[in-house]
């Protein structure tokens, strides 16, 4: 009887150890799982914030175009008059 003690004894204690291991690399295993999470949120950010970046130079491109297009007609205007004043003769020079 003694000797199924020993017996279960060492299972348990060769279970035990292998089940703390067990654990210990889960554990493990999660932590790292949740540190590659947390940089897959940061690049996902950093994504974000570029496609942000992206929009707003789009729209600030095509507000340059309309100011360019409102510049070149100003232009027409400005050489259609008859007797541009000095003024806008300046002004005309400036914009080229």
């Amino acid at each position: 009887m003694s000797h199924t003690f020993e017996v279960a004894f060492a299972i348990g204690a060769a279970l035990q150890s292998g089940f703390k291991a067990s654990i210990g690399q889960a554990v493990s295993q999660v932590n790292k799982l949740g540190k590659e999470v947390a940089a897959l949120g940061a690049q996902k950010n950093t994504a974000q914030k570029f496609q942000d970046m992206a929009a707003r130079v789009e729209s600030t491109r095509v507000e340059m175009k309309k100011a360019q297009d409102r510049v070149r007609e100003l232009k027409n205007e400005i050489s259609a008059t008859s007797n541009p004043t000095k003024q806008l003769t300046q002004q005309m020079a400036s914009a080229q």
